[in-house]
């Protein structure tokens, strides 16, 4: 096998656990499996700065699923996965750059790092940058999380009103183009909210 078949069969390989990590994600299936297919992709040894931009979007999946482990997890594992946030954004700034998309998603995913590691102002600002790039760009999935990350941060500050506020901005996005999970999650969670008072 020459050379050129073998890096097209790493690349199958990775777009194949790509597709898989993103899925995992976007469902929130984060779990062994994630965590499996992650290492797979991670042992695949692909030099970050020569992937094409098809292959570089795992790290997009790789960061939210991450940050979906990290609020689902608390004491030592819960340090354990923000490392492994924090090496993703590494690996995602390294991919993003020349591409907006990746900027937005890589802003926003920092801004999460940020407010679970108590940088509350770093965190505002990454949110705005994300919001001013996704805007530019007309990348409303960066626009919805965004709302729903400044959601998550008004309830940790105890915020219920300003978090119902942008649940609602998140919920409508997700009505608007078609997101029938992300919008029946933030009447769920604007329903809780509610009930916060």
């Amino acid at each position: 096998r020459d050379s050129t078949q073998g890096v097209s069969g790493l690349w199958r390989q990775a777009q194949a656990l790509g597709h898989s990590i993103f899925c995992q994600a976007e469902l929130g299936e984060v779990g062994e499996e994630f965590d499996e297919n992650v290492k797979k992709y991670l042992l695949l040894g692909l030099n970050i700065k020569r992937l094409p931009v098809t292959l570089r979007h795992v790290f997009i999946g790789m960061g939210y699923g991450q940050r979906r482990q990290v609020e689902l997890a608390d004491g030592d594992s819960r340090a354990e996965r923000l490392v492994h946030l924090g090496e993703t954004l590494k690996m995602l700034k390294t991919s993003s750059k020349g591409y907006p998309v990746l900027v937005a998603h890589r802003a926003l995913l920092q801004a999460c790092y940020d407010g679970f590691t108590g940088k509350q102002e770093r965190a505002r600002e990454q949110l705005k940058k994300a919001e001013s790039l996704a805007r530019t760009i007309n990348n409303q999935w960066v626009l919805y999380e965004v709302a729903l990350e400044r959601s998550r941060q008004s309830i940790a500050n105890g915020l219920s009103k300003e978090a119902s506020k942008h649940l609602r901005s998140a919920h409508d996005l997700a009505v608007q183009h078609g997101w029938q999970r992300r919008a029946e999650q933030c009447a769920n969670q604007i329903s809780r909210v509610a009930l916060m008072g």
